[in-house]
């Protein structure tokens, strides 16, 4: 019938549900606070991310490794049911 989903895309999905039910009780709390805490807690979440993306990219780390090689974006599916018939 279908294939079966990578599990990056059920981790991605997850996560995403989970941010966009935590998402509404953050905005009329953060309102809340003052401007200038605002303003600071705005600049660390930016710090703090374009640190992770930084590091992400960095050629000091490596998501692959002799266990785990990169894998290509496309995958080959064999037509099964196309052999049999011929």
């Amino acid at each position: 019938m279908g294939k079966d989903a990578p599990s990056e895309f059920i981790i991605a999905t997850l996560s995403v549900a989970v941010a966009f039910m935590m998402a509404p009780p953050i905005v009329p709390l953060f309102h809340r606070i003052p401007r200038r805490n605002q303003l600071q807690g705005l600049i660390i979440l930016a710090l703090v991310q374009i640190a992770i993306v930084l590091f992400m990219i960095s050629p000091a780390w490596s998501p692959y490794d002799q266990m785990h090689p990169k894998r290509i974006a496309l995958q080959y599916h064999y037509n099964v049911s196309h052999s049999i018939l011929n």
